[in-house]
């Protein structure tokens, strides 16, 4: 993942995630601040922080809007960086705090439905394939 800009605080990610579920108009508030791609590489960047109290929250949400966060141009790209992040979650040493079995589990089926709702199977078969061998 790219090194990011600005960060976003725990309540500014409780708001995000708020105001996504309640639909277009409040999602265009931050998708008018932020690229698509730059907000899914705000989550995963989070998700792997040890400090960050919401990961699964913002795993969640990931998975719930991967539709509108993965642009179809921008699949390769996006499923790219979920899969990194993935790698590094499920490589991360369980420390019943940061990182749990629970989180990876969670990771690992959120990360499934990202990659079939993005027909990551067509669309970036090469990445999946990759994580496959561990490239």
């Amino acid at each position: 993942m790219e090194k990011l800009g600005r960060q976003l605080s725990v309540q500014d990610w409780k708001t995000i995630i708020e105001d996504f579920q309640l639909g277009p108009v409040k999602q265009g508030k931050w998708l008018a601040l932020y690229p698509r791609l730059t907000i899914l590489e705000l989550a995963l960047f989070n998700v792997l922080r040890k400090d960050f109290l919401l990961k699964s929250h913002v795993i969640v949400f990931m998975a719930e809007f991967s539709e509108i966060l993965i642009p179809e141009a921008d699949v390769d790209e996006g499923l790219g960086s979920v899969l990194e992040a993935l790698r590094a979650l499920v490589q991360a040493p369980v420390d019943g705090v940061s990182v749990s079995y629970a989180l990876k589990e969670q990771m690992i089926v959120s990360v499934t439905s990202v990659f079939i709702v993005a027909d990551g199977l067509h669309k970036s078969s090469h990445r999946l394939g990759a994580f496959a061998r561990c490239d």
